[in-house]
């Protein structure tokens, strides 16, 4: 019995911490849309009182004189009990009138003045803080300003309501933890069976937190729009209602249906307006209504005030706003929770998998001849999360890091294009660490690197997150880059030393999972996080991040204990130790191999550029500039890595049966091309191009980077299968041409951001540079297809 609570305690953690993910980013998602509907009822509230002042004021009578602003104020405070106050000053801070609580924090006189010579043709000010929703409104006669009206209602009344909310889940996600309890506890039984029956309970836990939260947003998301269309029916009720109270005829009156659509204007989430005579409309912002009798929208929330005092009929105001309000919003949450789900399945599935891995272990240490036999395949399954988790690290500031750097050089005397060289420290660097840490893991083993690229990742994160100028700034990410390049060697060789007896492929597996299972879940949540805890929690985070995986590999992860039965690795006799020289002549030899150099030039190289200059740099700036958000941009980005995983699993399969190196890489290139297209449509006149779907700006660089991934997914493995097939192989080997190509092909990850950036600068930061650089990967694709300096393929004898 304890064993199979023990076993269930993995499943339970991962669990656990990715409902309270899941908790958290709802809560702060609520917290971030909520606001938008209390401004509005405010401001429409406020309003009431500033439409019939300014009647008042029309007639040039002084702002003292007006009669009935007690009555105005009160009827709203009786109504809306989360205002504290509402009060007119004069132009010098002189009260004149006010209602509600007298310690209510009203804005300093000299912080009005400011915003009143500060502001240009508008009539309403929000001058919110972290404390307080508060509307300036000014009060005008025909030639100048007189006054201002405040009103201000606490954010804690709001915080409150929606915490009480969030308070009331606690229930129902301990119900759901306890049943995936129960389901792990009982699949212990089944061995075979228990880590897919746990992976199914994780994922059904999420979508049930998921739908429970959903069902506790609406209600909030509900309750706003209503309470803002209720503020706005009584609004313009109360612009119309002077005529009714000085028993005047609207149809002597001009221009009501103009102010009607000016009124809709101004308030874009405003569906439908609708002045009724007895039921029958007057009024209407769709004028094909006119005429007919009222009858409610079924598409929108409807609120309808009643005019007083109205001669011998019955006058209605009804407003409505549209249902798709409040859906937009739920499915902006939804979005989040989708990619959150996504972001924790690779981990979960990973930590459920190690799980298993650990209790197998204490079976192998009980049982010498399993512990022989199933070694490798344990060893592997332990580094599984180790480079998912190191590649985490690194992507959690994917969405918002090119920003970021160009803020931190805001203040320098350097130009805003060295954030692209800042950005490209890190590639060199990367590149720069990747020979000799070889060699140190040729003797010393894999488990030092490892270590030493946790530490260098880790301290790269906290000196980020407080980097204030641009040393700091070049430190932590030439940092960064030395431990992520030593954290590769380390995985790469550690997989090398357990990856004998046929599971090369294995090992390759682990590799691509966890690079792009890492930065799917990096980016979005490192975007989720960022909305809510700001940049430099995200980085502290990830310094925490690699501080736990330190402490991982230290307690788990074995040092080098390599036996020459589990050395029994295919070994090529041109890649034997060689001198220095030696190893020089080998790659000039593959230099002068124009098959070898054709691929590097046309294909790994842009390749490389592409993923770091677009993807990775560029990418986050445009959508930036376009008002993306940094959880939309995550989220974005969450597309190249799910196209790149899933092209890979099925193209290198595919190749290894038919051999077309060419023809595969060509299609990538092609199919590149068509990706960035799409995203440099972004430049472009839609309308005149005949895109006029909703969205359109999402989906077309939604779809650009998700098939700019399947044509990487057409490159990455393939390509190394090519370069093995060119001629300088048969002069220095397998394992050196290889060795060489990934080298070289790193020159692409250096230039990637400055030329990028180069080409973005000199077309002044428009989208249409990606469409031209898309367009230059076609041609080189083309190039690289021409049969100039091929020979002739041989009858392939065995696997790459």
């Amino acid at each position: 019995m304890i064993k199979r609570i023990k076993s269930t305690l993995p499943i339970i953690a991962t669990t656990v911490l990715a409902l309270l993910m899941l908790v958290y980013v709802g809560y702060g998602e609520t917290l971030r849309t909520a606001p938008k509907f209390e401004k509005a009822k405010l401001q429409a509230q406020a309003e009431v009182i500033q439409t019939a002042m300014e009647a008042f004021l029309q007639s040039g009578l002084p702002l003292k004189q007006f009669i009935g602003f007690d009555q105005l104020a009160q009827s709203i405070l009786d109504t809306d009990k989360t205002i504290q106050a509402i009060v007119v000053r004069k132009m010098n801070g002189t009260k004149v009138f006010d209602a509600g609580q007298a310690d209510a924090p009203l804005l300093p006189s000299q912080d009005i003045s400011d915003i009143v010579q500060k502001t240009v043709n508008k009539a309403a000010i929000d001058a919110s803080d972290n404390n307080n929703f508060r509307h300036i409104l000014l009060l005008r006669n025909k030639f100048e300003t007189l006054g201002v009206l405040e009103i201000v209602s606490p954010t804690q009344t709001m915080s409150a309501r929606i915490t009480a909310k969030f308070k009331s889940l606690i229930p129902a996600l301990a119900l759901i933890v306890a049943l995936v309890f129960v389901v792990s506890y009982v699949s212990a039984a089944y061995q075979k069976s228990s880590v897919w029956l746990q992976e199914i309970a994780f994922g059904l836990a999420f979508l049930a937190a998921a739908g429970v939260m959903v069902a506790t947003v609406l209600p909030i998301y509900s309750d706003g729009v209503q309470s803002k269309t209720r503020a706005l029916a009584d609004s313009l009720a109360s612009r119309l209602g002077i005529i009714s109270e000085l028993q005047l005829d609207f149809n002597d009156f001009s221009g009501i249906d103009r102010m009607i659509a000016d009124y809709q204007k101004l308030n874009p989430d405003i569906k439908t307006i609708s002045v009724n005579f007895n039921s029958k409309i007057r009024f209407n912002t769709d004028t094909a209504k006119i005429g007919t009798v009222w009858q409610p929208d079924p598409e929108a929330y409807e609120h309808t005030a009643r005019l007083k005092n109205a001669a011998n009929s019955q006058i209605d105001v009804s407003v409505g706003i549209a249902k798709k309000t409040v859906y937009r919003a739920i499915v902006q949450n939804i979005k989040s929770f989708i990619s959150l789900f996504v972001a924790t399945g690779f981990m979960a599935v990973l930590f459920i998998q190690l799980s298993a891995t650990l209790q197998h272990k204490v079976r192998a240490i009980q049982d010498p001849q399993a512990r022989q036999h199933d070694y490798d395949d344990m060893m592997l399954q332990m580094i599984k999360p180790v480079y998912l988790i190191g590649v985490f690290v690194e992507t959690l500031n994917a969405s918002f890091l090119p920003q970021y750097l160009r803020s931190i050089l805001s203040g320098e005397t350097v130009g805003q294009g060295a954030s692209a060289a800042i950005f490209a420290v890190f590639f060199v660097f990367f590149a720069a660490v990747l020979v000799p840490a070889g060699k140190f893991a040729e003797t010393r083993g894999a488990k030092p690197l490892l270590l030493v690229g946790a530490l260098l990742c880790a301290v790269a994160q906290f000196m980020l997150a407080n980097a204030f100028g641009l040393e700091i700034a070049l430190i932590a990410r030439a940092l960064s880059g030395a431990g992520q390049g030593i954290f590769l060697i380390g995985i790469q060789s550690f997989i090398l030393e357990h990856s004998a007896g046929g599971k090369t492929t294995q090992g390759t597996g682990i590799i691509v999972y966890g690079f792009n299972g890492g930065m799917i879940s990096g980016a979005a949540i490192g975007s989720l996080l960022s909305v809510y805890m700001g940049i430099s929690g995200v980085f502290y985070c990830a310094a925490i991040i690699a501080i736990i995986l330190f402490v991982y590999v230290y307690m788990l992860v074995p040092a080098r204990t390599v036996t020459p039965e589990q050395t029994e690795v295919e070994t090529d006799p041109n890649t034997q130790k060689r001198p220095v020289f030696q190893i020089f002549h080998d790659i000039f030899s593959l230099l002068k191999d124009l098959e070898f150099m054709k691929t590097i030039l046309f294909v790994g190289i842009p390749t490389k550029a592409i993923l770091s200059g677009v993807s990775i740099y560029a990418l986050p700036l445009i959508l930036a500039e376009f008002g993306y958000e940094n959880d939309s941009i995550g989220q974005v980005i969450m597309f190249y890595a799910a196209g790149v995983l899933l092209a890979s699993h099925f193209v290198s399969k595919l190749v290894d049966r038919v051999r077309k190196t060419v023809l595969t890489l060509l299609i990538g290139c092609l199919v590149g091309g068509v990706g960035l297209l799409l995203i440099g449509l972004l430049g472009s006149d839609l309308d005149a191009l005949g895109l006029v779907f909703a969205n359109r700006e999402a989906v077309l660089v939604v779809t650009g980077m998700f098939i700019l991934g399947i044509s990487h997914g057409f490159i990455n493995a393939p390509v190394v299968t090519h370069v093995v097939t060119t001629d300088g192989v048969n002069k220095v080997g397998k394992a050196t041409s290889v060795a060489t190509y990934r080298f070289i092909e790193r020159i692409g990850h250096v230039i990637g951001p400055i030329v990028v950036a180069a080409i973005l600068s000199s077309m002044g930061g428009s989208p249409l540079a990606i469409m031209y650089i898309g367009g230059a990967i076609v041609v080189f694709g083309l190039l690289f297809s021409l049969p100039v300096g091929r020979a002739k393929p041989a009858k392939p004898q065995g696997s790459v």
